[in-house]
């Protein structure tokens, strides 16, 4: 799910790494996903907060993060980056046009309000009355901003991470995940955005340092091995030593909203009561997959808890 300009095929196994760093001000986005473009100047907008302080990553030598991700997870269910000052990036050109930038696998320009939507680049992206109109009616706060990404032309493509990072806004970390786009050249398909209907999601959320999603009743998926296997040198972001991480492995239909998470507490640890509360949990019903799950559990904690049960 994301915010696409004009029509497309699918789009689908979207991942994104969210994390804290150092300060607790400013919060990493990492985004990937694969999509069935059907048009030229075809383009991808994600809202972000704080526009004027964003910082972009180039995650080219690091096209494995999110297999590091999971690899943190034990499921219950199924060189070194650059950074690009935005202040720098976004001036207007010779042409009175937002600048075009590369970023990894993308051509990229930042919009730092919605009526700068009007200065793109003609000639690499295009956007659709449709999706003027629901940028508008969801994210005209002078609060919020747009990263344009142009999709590559009429073709299937999954996508290089995309790395991104702005100051945190209200203390609670954004995460755009809100969903725009049509399936056909269609005009009853020009605009049929409504946020109360619930849409078709296939997300896979990380959380590095953050305290699960604030307007969302989804349950994580399986539980942390306590290990950090994210390659720390290779993104530009000051980290904070990690405390907690968490997978949310969303699909099927849900509210078509975008995510929010908080910040962890300043004394937060995860202790090994919270890691056996896990095991409870899996402990209530058992079939082959689960006890393998649960003998890695133990491994983590290296004892096997007392449940009370003969």
């Amino acid at each position: 799910m994301c915010i696409i300009s004009k029509p497309i095929q699918d789009v689908a196994d979207t991942k994104i790494l969210v994390a804290v760093d150092t300060t607790k001000t400013r919060q990493l986005i990492v985004y990937s996903n694969t999509v069935i473009n059907l048009c030229e100047k075809n383009a991808m907008i994600l809202p972000v907060l704080n526009p004027n302080t964003i910082l972009f990553h180039d995650l080219t030598n690091y096209s494995n993060i999110f297999i590091d991700c999971n690899n943190m997870i034990i499921n219950n269910n199924n060189s070194v980056t650059r950074s690009i000052n935005d202040s720098k990036q976004t001036v207007i050109n010779s042409r009175n046009t937002l600048k075009v930038i590369s970023v990894g696998s993308y051509q990229v320009s930042v919009a730092p309000t919605f009526a700068d939507l009007k200065k793109v680049d003609s000639t690499v992206f295009e956007l659709s009355s449709g999706c003027e109109k629901l940028l508008k009616k969801e994210y005209c706060n002078s609060n919020f901003g747009f990263i344009i990404c142009k999709l590559n032309d009429n073709e299937k493509k999954t996508y290089h991470p995309f790395g991104y990072s702005h100051n945190i806004y209200n203390n609670r970390l954004f995460i755009p995940t809100k969903h725009y786009h049509s399936h056909s050249h269609s005009q009853s398909h020009i605009f049929t955005f409504n946020n109360k209907n619930d849409e078709l999601w296939s997300h896979s959320i990380y959380l590095y340092n953050a305290n699960g999603l604030l307007n969302s009743n989804i349950n994580s998926t399986g539980f942390w091995t306590k290990k950090n296997n994210i390659k720390l040198n290779k993104i530009d972001f000051s980290f904070g030593k990690l405390k907690f991480f968490q997978k949310y492995y969303i699909s099927g239909k849900h509210p078509n909203i975008d995510l929010y998470s908080s910040l962890l507490d300043t004394d937060f640890t995860m202790e090994n009561n919270d890691i056996i509360k896990q095991f409870i949990d899996m402990s209530n019903y058992t079939t082959p997959q689960k006890l393998v799950q649960i003998k890695d559990l133990t491994s983590i904690l290296g004892f096997v808890p007392y449940l009370g049960q003969n």
